[in-house]
């Protein structure tokens, strides 16, 4: 696994204080637009919370998943098996509350408003999530680290082979009103064989101590590097190996999204959920991109001062890179 940078002190300077419960002020949110605006390229780094807002239950933190299903027997694939064989009750339980709420999930307002920022900055969206939202909400440059629900993946050839969201609850349907049990799965009955060698398919998502995509991997880092500006959205980027990515936006001004500060590099947090801040935030880029207020070359021409934190640039250039294997610390 890639080594990681040491966190920047001191913590992100927080836009919107834990102190005051009000939303962020226009003219903070005009501060950050401008740095958005000037950008030749923007990365955004999503996680659960993203998710959350559209109903899609995270799975750490309080009330999350692995409160209720430990992630020792549900988040690798022995333990999901044993489970299904042993426990066919408790793995039901586990699929419907994983594919049940993502069955009706649909994108919300950060979604929508980050699919409207790649029409006004060259943007590229590195998720942690594995919903497809995304790309449902309009987002044409999305690389899932973690997999996604909406594909399947062969245990014998790799071999990709895409779901739809109808498709997947045929799937689960299978799981839950035919009783799968492991000897089922061994014979490959319930499930259609993999198209081009006829082996085991299962769900392209990314388990615990499994390896991350190699291609979602490269092309995320490189996302990283080469961005002006950093969006941490959903997320307190702890999860590795995927935290080491926002890591390596070395040159990036990093603008955290988040209910409280959680992410060390940041340079400014934007206190509130996805849903609310994003929305203005991209309203507030669109109008200095269509000309109706003037970006400037200077930070402190643009409305804030002193909310944002310099010594968060300061991470060692050769603290991460993005060779070896990266295997997955947890979902």
């Amino acid at each position: 696994m890639a080594a990681t940078a040491e966190p920047a002190e001191p913590a992100a300077a927080v836009v919107g204080t834990e102190e005051r419960l009000e939303q962020v002020t226009e003219e903070e949110l005009n501060a950050v637009a401008a740095r958005i605006a000037r950008a030749r390229r923007v990365a955004v780094f999503t996680g659960a919370g993203m998710s959350a807002e559209s109903g899609i239950p995270t799975f750490r933190g309080e009330g999350g998943l692995w409160d209720t299903f430990s992630p020792s027997v549900y988040g690798n694939v022995p333990g999901l098996a044993l489970t299904a064989l042993f426990r066919p009750g408790r793995f039901a339980a586990f699929l419907r509350a994983i594919v049940g709420t993502f069955l009706g999930a649909k994108p919300n307002a950060g979604h929508m408003a980050l699919a409207l920022l790649e029409k006004l900055v060259p943007t590229i969206i590195v998720t942690q999530n594995v919903d497809g939202l995304h790309q449902a909400a309009g987002s044409s440059t999305v690389w899932e680290v973690h997999g996604s629900l909406l594909r399947m993946r062969c245990s014998s050839c790799a071999g990709i082979c895409d779901l739809t969201k109808d498709q997947l609850g045929d799937v689960a349907d299978k799981f839950l009103n035919e009783g799968w049990l492991l000897p089922r799965l061994i014979t490959k009955k319930g499930m259609p064989p993999c198209p081009t060698c006829g082996g085991i398919l299962r769900p392209d998502v990314v388990m615990f101590g499994e390896s991350l995509p190699a291609a979602a991997w490269e092309a995320s880092a490189a996302a990283c590097r080469a961005a002006d500006v950093l969006i941490v959205v959903g997320t307190s980027a702890s999860v590795y190996p995927a935290a080491e990515l926002p890591q390596m936006a070395f040159k990036a001004y990093k603008i955290e999204i988040n209910p409280a500060p959680a992410f060390p590099y940041a340079n400014c947090h934007l206190k509130g959920n996805a849903s609310d801040v994003l929305p203005r935030l991209v309203e507030a880029v669109a109008m200095y991109h269509n000309g109706h207020v003037e970006t400037s070359s200077s930070d402190e021409d643009v409305g804030v001062t002193a909310n944002y934190n310099d010594e968060a640039d300061s991470g060692d250039a050769d603290g991460a890179d993005a060779e070896g294997a990266h295997k997955q610390e947890g979902i």
